[in-house]
């Protein structure tokens, strides 16, 4: 393409720019190389000494962990101890039981297990669940006992069944 076919003129005579470095920063090589070409058998990088072999890669391998294992029982404390405090009281017991485990599991495996949060939560919503239950036992009871009291006491102060009066025959009138 010559200056007459380009549409916006002929070049700048002098560059703004100062022109192109006359050598490269990163690599100590004359600017006119290939950036993308492969370095020279002299020229070192940065980094060089910090590379190491490429580690062999199976394709078919199993990829590796990338968090530790959970700690077997955390979950169903967990699960135990919202359906504990939710629906069903008699599973508190089993998620207290179940968390404590779990987090004894968690603190003997020295940093290899996960789930830590989980067995503590399933603990004290077992806790809790217990306590419920145990205040719910103690209210029934207080509800029955209340019950047949007033249940008792109603029919003997009501006067029915003692001496067989308060029918409407024994009312005088004037």
């Amino acid at each position: 393409m010559s200056d007459r076919d380009n549409p916006f003129g002929p070049p700048p005579p002098d560059d703004p720019f100062g022109g192109p470095p006359e050598t490269d920063p990163f690599g100590n090589k004359a600017a006119g190389d290939d950036p993308f070409s492969a370095p020279s058998q002299g020229a070192t990088t940065p980094n060089e000494p910090w590379r190491g072999p490429a580690p062999p890669h199976d394709p078919f391998s199993e990829p590796p962990r990338t968090s530790p294992g959970r700690a077997e029982g955390a979950i169903p404390a967990l699960v135990l101890g919202i359906l504990g405090i939710v629906f069903c009281p008699l599973c508190g017991p089993f998620a207290w039981f179940l968390g404590r485990k779990a987090e004894g599991l968690v603190d003997a495996s020295g940093g290899t297990l996960s789930g830590r949060g989980e067995a503590t939560a399933g603990k004290i919503l077992g806790i809790i669940a217990c306590v419920l239950m145990v205040l719910g036992v103690i209210a029934l009871i207080a509800l029955i006992a209340v019950g047949s009291s007033i249940e008792t006491s109603s029919t003997f102060e009501s006067g029915f069944g003692s001496d067989g009066g308060g029918s409407s025959s024994d009312v005088q009138v004037d």
